[in-house]
């Protein structure tokens, strides 16, 4: 069940920064946020940290949202986080490097 989270108390995976990086062409998916809204809710532990949906997430904070949908997750050890985060990430698309990373 999703709920709304503050953008403020969200904050970006270090694994997923360290895989995937920060600095990505986001305009098409902020375009689309714009006129959609974000459709799918992100999935956070719940301190806050983002399992999946970094990019909707700095889409929504481009356009000044307060406020995004979430859904709470627990991990039963680091490896399982891991794991979930790179699973979520499948149909991304990806750079060779990004692809290096997950290995």
């Amino acid at each position: 069940m999703s709920f709304m989270r503050n953008v403020s108390g969200l904050r970006e995976n270090p694994l997923s920064l360290a895989i995937y990086g920060a600095e990505e062409d986001i305009a098409d998916l902020v375009e689309s946020v714009r006129e959609h809204g974000i459709l799918t809710p992100l999935l956070v532990r719940e301190d806050g940290t983002i399992i999946s949906g970094h990019r909707r997430f700095r889409a929504a904070r481009q356009l000044g949202y307060e406020a995004v949908p979430c859904e709470l997750i627990a991990f039963s050890s680091q490896e399982e986080e891991e794991i979930v985060l790179i699973s979520a990430n499948k149909s991304r698309q990806k750079t060779a490097v990004q692809l290096l990373r997950e290995g």
